[in-house]
């Protein structure tokens, strides 16, 4: 049985998942003694670069050098 510490939703919401969580991309929550995050799909992070893509990139490397405790 896998227990993992930390859940990234890719391209999901919570709703979907039928669980009560925030529905804000890149918010860090504690469910059920995992810390989980909500991330855009994979397929729309591995796009080519656009202006409107390059904020998202930034929330989420701001979001992984929190989870994985990361400074620079």
């Amino acid at each position: 049985q896998l227990n993992p510490e930390m859940l990234f939703l890719c391209g999901v919401s919570p709703a979907d998942l039928h669980w009560e969580g925030p529905e804000e991309l890149f918010s860090i929550t504690r469910f059920k003694g995992m810390t989980t995050t909500l991330i855009p799909s994979l397929t729309t992070l591995s796009q080519k670069e656009t202006p409107d893509l390059v904020p998202v990139k930034k929330k989420l490397w701001a979001c992984l050098k929190i989870l994985f405790n990361i400074q620079n």
